[in-house]
């Protein structure tokens, strides 16, 4: 029975640094045997299929594979398309969404957190707010700054829960299940 995942791609096409067009990204997801292989955006979400059923298998060929074509780290968080319809479906940004004008993340962490800080955790500069995690999600909302930008929790939650991880915006899960 064929397995769907997400690959969720964490510093490519970011920055101008490890650029790959979504040609070339299902051309590599191709040679490793993937099949109904689609792209979302150019933040490097990948759908796909495969018989293989076990995740931390899955991810180190990928991420091997990835690592000979940039030769450097290139690190993903797999998650099954099951997972992240169950989490959509969960919604929790229920109670959250028109805060103060404030976008919506979902951070997939790579790992259980190696630590569990108190939340709502608010970042010192006040411009995120993290105010949920599962086992390896992480909810928070990017408030305004005042200068027309919002505030991003990737690095602040690599900190504060001890693993890497990527973020998404909470509306790109939503038009990638549509």
């Amino acid at each position: 029975m064929m397995n769907r995942y997400v690959a969720f791609l964490r510093g490519i096409n970011v920055g101008g640094q490890k650029i790959i067009t979504m040609d070339e990204l299902t051309r590599i997801f191709s040679s490793l045997g993937f099949e109904q292989i689609k792209t979302y955006i150019q933040t490097v979400n990948v759908v796909f299929e495969t018989l293989e059923a076990d995740q931390g298998k899955l991810a180190a060929k990928i991420e091997k594979q990835l690592e000979r074509i940039f030769e450097s780290e290139t690190r993903i968080a797999l998650r099954t398309l099951a997972e992240i319809k169950t989490m959509v479906k969960r919604d929790p940004f229920q109670t959250r969404k028109n805060k103060a004008g404030a976008k919506c993340y979902v951070t997939f962490l790579a790992e259980a957190p190696r630590f569990q800080p108190t939340l709502p955790l608010i970042s010192p500069d006040r411009d995120m707010e993290i105010f949920s995690c599962d086992r390896n999600h992480v909810f928070s909302l990017g408030l305004p700054a005042g200068d027309g930008r919002f505030g991003f929790p990737n690095t602040l939650i690599e900190r504060e829960f001890g693993t890497w991880a990527t973020t998404r915006n909470w509306d790109t899960l939503l038009k990638m299940l549509a």
